[in-house]
């Protein structure tokens, strides 16, 4: 958002503008920001636009007519920064029933827990697929309420209602993305982004090509739902730490003295991983550092302490553990490129400045899931990191892999195998009674139970 990127499009006539499906899938950067996924109005600024946006609040929210006209929001928080979600929205005003006018999808799921909705009137007329201007990632009321994060597979059928099983599928309990198969209408657009040179362009067969404002190629990656990238946990930053350009730099304030962290989204207990972390600007010489983490044991410290059981190359060349310096190598500065290849068959991991191998590799981690971690003292660092997406700028080591969802081992519940998540992990919602009574619902006996009073905030059991 910090880029003011958007596309944008304005139809040469309208198509249907009673019925009609948009389909996407959505990874966000930052969390509790409002941003606009999709947006439409017959002029820019005007208070009746329409739009479908994730609120500050991290619902979601569907309006016509500046929310005059129809204004759906869900109960539910999207707040994984990790995961990619597919939403669908279904607008027919032609029918009957107020709720058949407008449904909302996400993984393949309707949406029925509402905070808001009322529903379009029957045979209302909207400004989505008008001939007017339309935009992906940003408001139509100026250049307000940027969406932060990532989109793939966007669809968009003038004409029809769709259910999502027309661009997803469920496989033992999974959804996941497939491809559409059918009519897209006069007005109806696709866009992949499979053409970094042409970020905008329609392969529906439409020739409805949207431009890109704001964007250039190196803003498309190699992230997508079937190939999920690590990134920075936004949900872990705070003391004046900050994360950008999809959650993969992050900003370290001008203020305080201790060791600010951030971790990566995925954090693998077997395999070969390697990452890269370009150095920006620099507070000083021993200001910054890049590692791996044991996160079972992952304890925030102070200057003095980066983890525990964490090994950090920091940019004055030592090299360390727990407190404990091991050696000290080559020093790094702006723009040299940290590589950390960590290999938890052998229970090592190796540090590279710019392609070259700092010492041997550091032996004896215990057995653990090991994060990725960037971070260093309070100070006006910045800190560029790569976890495949972008492409490395230096050959990985032998058999050293990007860490995306695709590369991991098949989980021990694995759709593959045909084993379905709700064997293993559900919710069962009951109202009490003041006295004892069964929990039913479940299709097996848990041996850990988290409950909730889902009327208090802080009812955790």
């Amino acid at each position: 958002d910090d880029d003011t990127a958007y596309l944008s499009w304005t139809p040469a006539s309208a198509g249907n503008r009673k019925t009609w499906t948009f389909s996407a899938w959505v990874k966000r950067g930052a969390i509790s920001d409002e941003g606009f996924i999709f947006s439409a109005d017959t002029s820019t600024g005007s208070s009746s636009r329409e739009g479908f946006r994730f609120e500050s609040t991290d619902e979601l929210r569907f309006f016509l007519g500046g929310a005059v006209s129809a204004d759906i929001k869900t109960n539910a928080k999207y707040r994984d920064a990790s995961a990619w979600y597919h939403i669908v929205i279904a607008l027919d005003t032609t029918q009957v029933t107020a709720s058949d006018r407008f449904s909302l999808y996400v993984n393949g799921e309707q949406v029925t827990s509402l905070a808001t909705s009322s529903y379009p009137a029957q045979d209302f007329v909207s400004d989505f697929n008008n001939a007017a201007i339309h935009r992906i990632g940003m408001d139509l009321q100026n250049t307000n309420n940027p969406y932060d994060g990532y989109m793939a597979e966007i669809n968009f059928i003038d004409g029809t209602a769709l259910d999502p099983t027309d661009f997803g599928e469920f496989k033992s309990g999974v959804w996941v993305a497939k491809s559409y198969a059918g009519s897209y209408g006069t007005n109806g657009f696709y866009l992949n982004f499979s053409d970094s040179a042409n970020i905008g362009d329609d392969l529906s067969g439409n020739a409805n090509d949207w431009t890109a404002n704001n964007l250039v190629a190196t803003d498309v990656v190699l992230d997508s739902p079937t190939e999920n990238y690590a990134v920075l946990n936004p949900l872990e930053t705070g003391d004046n730490t900050t994360l950008s350009n999809g959650n993969l730099d992050v900003t370290l304030g001008a203020s305080g003295g201790n060791w600010r962290t951030v971790k990566s989204t995925i954090a693998p207990s077997s395999g070969k991983w390697y990452i890269e972390v370009t150095a920006g600007t620099l507070f000083s010489s021993l200001s910054a550092g890049v590692g791996v983490v044991n996160v079972v044991r992952d304890v925030r410290n102070t200057y003095t302490s980066f983890h525990s059981d964490g090994y950090m190359y920091n940019c004055n060349g030592n090299i360390s553990s727990n407190d404990s310096l091991i050696r000290t190598e080559s020093s790094w500065t702006t723009n040299d490129v940290v590589g950390v290849a960590l290999d938890l068959d052998a229970n090592t991991v190796r540090f590279y400045k710019n392609g070259v191998a700092q010492g041997a590799a550091i032996s004896g981690l215990p057995d653990a899931s090991y994060a990725f971690t960037v971070g260093g003292v309070n100070a006006s660092n910045t800190l560029f990191s790569n976890f495949g997406q972008l492409g490395f700028t230096y050959t990985p080591p032998a058999n050293h892999l990007a860490l995306n969802t695709a590369n991991l081992p098949d989980p021990a519940i694995d759709p593959a195998q045909d084993d379905v998540p709700a064997d293993y992990f559900n919710t069962s919602l009951w109202t009490g009674n003041g006295s004892t009574q069964d929990i039913t619902g479940l299709t097996f006996q848990p041996d850990l139970v988290w409950g909730k009073a889902r009327s208090d905030s802080v009812s955790h059991n």
